[in-house]
């Protein structure tokens, strides 16, 4: 399966869940697999704040903290994410726009399923936190 971008990340803290997607249930559940996954890594208030911005903070930073976030919402699967179950996480009204981010960051790849986690996860907030 080709990577693609982690759409579950599709949250800021200061705008609605339908602004990147997806139902409000889904956002507070993201919130809290979020702050889990934070936790397990040792991530700092601000580097979770920063990666959910355009300036995502670099993977020496954060690791595996997009895996370990992309895994417990049940989108990423063995090496990569599972393409299916992210579009089942978006609204249906959102899906078209979100098919055309897919197609951009599908490329990105990195050597290990973090890698992959990350930076599907950078090239994805490169566009929707820009925007």
């Amino acid at each position: 399966m080709k990577p693609i971008i982690a759409i579950t990340f599709l949250l800021l803290a200061a705008c609605s869940a339908r602004d990147y997607g997806m139902s409000k249930e889904n956002v507070e559940l993201f919130k809290k697999i979020q702050i889990e996954c934070a936790k397990s890594f040792n991530i700092s208030d601000d580097l979770l704040r920063r990666s959910n911005t355009v300036n995502v903070p670099e993977f020496k930073e954060i690791g595996c903290f997009p895996h370990c976030a992309a895994q417990k919402l049940g989108i990423f699967e063995g090496n990569d994410y599972n393409p299916d179950k992210i579009r089942n996480i978006i609204l249906p009204e959102k899906r078209v726009m979100f098919e055309n981010v897919i197609k951009k960051c599908i490329v990105v790849r990195g050597d290990t399923a973090c890698e992959r986690a990350y930076d599907g996860y950078k090239c994805y907030a490169n566009f929707a936190y820009k925007n």
